[in-house]
């Protein structure tokens, strides 16, 4: 349906109706395709989320927030970092979280 949509309002912007504002809807329904994309790849839904966390900027400098695997214990020696794809995951202000329920 929204591909429907979208390509309905590529024609009124080629006949050059109202294009600016075509434009816009037509960039908004391509946002939401690709969040629709995003929820099938990784089988979100909103039901399944908890909360949604966004790294706040703390002016410290560049750092590095890194996840790690605490392996079930308070000493750090036995803590590994968490590897996706054989790459350490980092994150950065402004990176979003999304923990599950």
């Amino acid at each position: 349906m929204i591909s429907n949509e979208i390509e309905r309002i590529n024609e009124l912007i080629r006949r050059d109706e109202n294009k600016d504002e075509n434009i816009k809807f037509k960039n908004e329904l391509l946002e939401v395709l690709f969040l629709i994309n995003i929820s099938k790849t990784y089988n979100i839904s909103k039901n399944e989320i908890e909360n949604i966390f966004k790294i706040p900027k703390e002016n410290k400098g560049y750092s590095e927030y890194r996840i790690i695997n605490d392996c079930e214990s308070d000493d750090r020696i036995n803590w590994t970092e968490v590897a996706i794809e054989n790459k350490n995951i980092r994150l950065n202000e402004n990176d979003v979280i999304i923990k599950f329920k």
